[in-house]
């Protein structure tokens, strides 16, 4: 049997020679680090499934989109119409009032779009969010646009004109708005801010419910986050734990306020009739309304979270559910003075032309294809005629509802071209005018 020579002492490798640190040493100015705050590049943040845009679509805020003009303010953000340039849709699109401050202010912006990623599928009287992004240290959020601004501004201008919002109104209305509170409740979110402010107006009239930043999940811990007084519920300042009731109760006032006679229409944000709301002392509403429409309501502001019917029992009361089955026009066909967050609204836009934004005071001269001075024209119906020949757009808006750049206006006559009068030659407005005298499209000529 072959033995394998026995071997000798294991010997180490020889240790490498080092080179000295001084030796390392390389010619020039030492180099730094560079730290760069993920605050401050562009990134997409969240994506949601609602979001069909066009694959080309970009995210930076002036490459993607045409901005048509401010829409509403808030204390911590403002929202822009905008036109996108891929898909040629339009869009609403928040933008944050100031950078961030940190990644917890960051979350803090997110909060609203991750409220309805929570929601799951989506809802017919919901406002869809589509994706959100910061860039250059600035929050912004993609939103569903809604034509005809938001329910407070409306009612104001119901309120300003002498109208009366038919009963029929009201329960289409209430159903749509019960069935958004009823979709956030399943899904065990608490909206915490349901008011007309955050009611919005589709083109067709109906309902959306918007405004997810202050809502939390049943779980949540937090406070501090009560929302308008107005339309607050009176546990929110005692109760340890918050429900959905919450919810119920801002609806049942805002129903309140919507059939109220004046002075009522206008809520107290504290005092003697705050608390008589909140103590079930609730004065009748009008009366031609029923009897049925105010005890719904009378439900809804108990003092009691338990004795509030939930959203759920509301949905099957079988007023609300006829009503949700129709279709009101009363939005539509009821004609009002402009609301400012409406896209014919005279105070929301500043007229454009060109790409150019003319003054508040811009006169426009007018040539009538009829032969028939234009001394009638009107933006929103808020245009002051200043003469047979020439008026004052106090503001206007090139925003088209899915077709080219157009405003909304009523005019007696076809054929009208709108010159403006300024100190640069600018290419009249061609009007063409359709049967109805509130809506007529103007085309750039």
């Amino acid at each position: 049997m072959n033995q394998s020579p026995p071997s000798g002492p294991k010997m180490c490798p020889p240790t490498p020679a080092r080179t000295p640190a001084w030796a390392q040493r390389k010619v020039g100015p030492p180099t730094r680090i560079v730290r760069r705050s993920s605050l401050n590049c562009t990134k997409i943040l969240l994506e949601l499934p609602v979001y069909h845009g066009s694959p080309d679509a970009k995210f930076k805020f002036g490459e993607e989109y045409l901005n048509m003009g401010p829409i509403g303010v808030g204390t911590f953000s403002e929202v822009f119409c905008v036109r996108s340039r891929s898909d040629q849709q339009m869009y609403a699109v928040k933008k944050s009032k100031r950078k961030f401050l940190s990644k917890r202010d960051r979350s803090l912006f997110m909060q609203e779009v991750e409220n309805f990623q929570r929601l799951g599928p989506s809802c017919d009287h919901i406002i869809d969010y589509y994706r959100a992004w910061q860039e250059d240290g600035y929050f912004f959020v993609q939103m569903e646009l809604c034509e005809r601004g938001n329910l407070e501004d409306f009612l104001q201008a119901v309120v300003a004109d002498g109208t009366v919002v038919p009963e029929a109104t009201i329960w289409s209305w209430a159903s749509h708005m019960i069935s958004a509170l009823r979709h956030i409740h399943a899904a065990k979110v608490i909206h915490l801010d349901v008011k007309p402010q955050n009611v919005f107006l589709t083109k067709d009239g109906q309902l959306k419910l918007g405004d997810l930043g202050m809502a939390r999940h049943f779980s949540s811990q937090e406070d501090g986050m009560e929302g308008d007084s107005r339309y607050m519920a009176p546990e929110l300042l005692t109760a340890a734990q918050t429900t959905a009731a919450v919810d119920i109760f801002s609806l049942g006032i805002m129903l309140f306020q919507i059939s109220s006679p004046p002075p009522f229409t206008s809520l107290p944000e504290q005092g003697k009739f705050w608390g008589e709301l909140r103590h079930e002392k609730i004065p009748m509403i009008r009366d031609i309304y029923s009897q049925e429409l105010f005890l719904m309501i009378r439900q809804m502001m108990a003092r009691d979270p338990a004795a509030r019917p939930t959203a759920w029992q509301l949905l099957h009361h079988k007023r609300v559910e006829k009503a949700l089955d129709l279709l009101d026009d009363f939005v539509v066909t009821t004609p009002l003075k402009s609301t400012p967050g409406s896209l014919n609204s005279s105070r929301s836009y500043a007229l454009r032309i060109d790409g150019e934004s003319l003054s508040d005071s811009s006169m426009w001269s007018t040539e009538s294809g009829g032969g028939t001075p234009l001394n009638q024209c009107s933006l929103g119906r808020t245009v002051t005629p200043t003469g047979h020949q020439s008026f004052s757009l106090n503001s206007g808006s090139l925003i088209g509802l899915g077709g080219p750049p157009s405003i909304h206006i009523g005019c007696p006559t076809p054929g009208t071209v709108l010159r403006p009068r300024v100190r640069r030659p600018v290419s009249p407005i061609a009007m063409e005018i359709s049967d109805s005298p509130r809506v007529a499209t103007n085309l750039f000529a």
